[in-house]
């Protein structure tokens, strides 16, 4: 689970900008321009990107997913998984480095929108020690990345 997220705002086009008002949420970080997507709060949103296509896309944000819901949403209802370019996240008002990583997470479309989840795993003793938390983000590749989408 994370509580927000940053991507670099150079992800969106001007009219992803002003359709989705992402300028609201845009600030500095390390000295780059990057838009905050905060988790329950506005734009109530989480960019993502779709098996290798380099065009962001978007998605309602849901809480997070473990592993094994993600095993279910798949075989239940045709969950996708997706990448979330994120530079940094934050989880219990801890800021942590992402990049070069994108996170994983779980796609399910409905016929009026779609809904995004952040795919987690049990959090390793460092992560817990730094959040105070029992969840961290899946990596893309990394091994705990579902075998489905390698």
């Amino acid at each position: 689970m994370c509580d927000a997220i940053l991507i670099y705002e150079e992800h969106f086009s001007s009219a992803q900008i002003a359709i989705k008002e992402l300028d609201d949420y845009t600030s500095k970080y390390n000295g780059q321009s990057v838009v905050t997507f905060k988790h329950k709060q506005k734009p109530y949103l989480l960019p993502y990107y779709f098996k290798g296509n380099e065009t962001i896309e978007f998605a309602s944000w849901e809480p997070h997913a473990s592993l094994e819901d993600f095993t279910e949403f798949f075989q239940v209802i045709g969950a996708e998984g997706v990448e979330i370019p994120a530079v940094a996240a934050q989880q219990s008002s801890v800021w942590f480095n992402v990049e070069p990583r994108r996170i994983r997470g779980c796609l399910i479309r409905r016929h009026s929108d779609s809904l995004i989840f952040i795919l987690v795993k049990p959090a390793s003793d460092d992560f817990k020690q730094m959040t105070h938390f029992d969840w961290e983000p899946v990596y893309v590749g990394e091994e705990s990345d579902p075998e489905i989408f390698n």
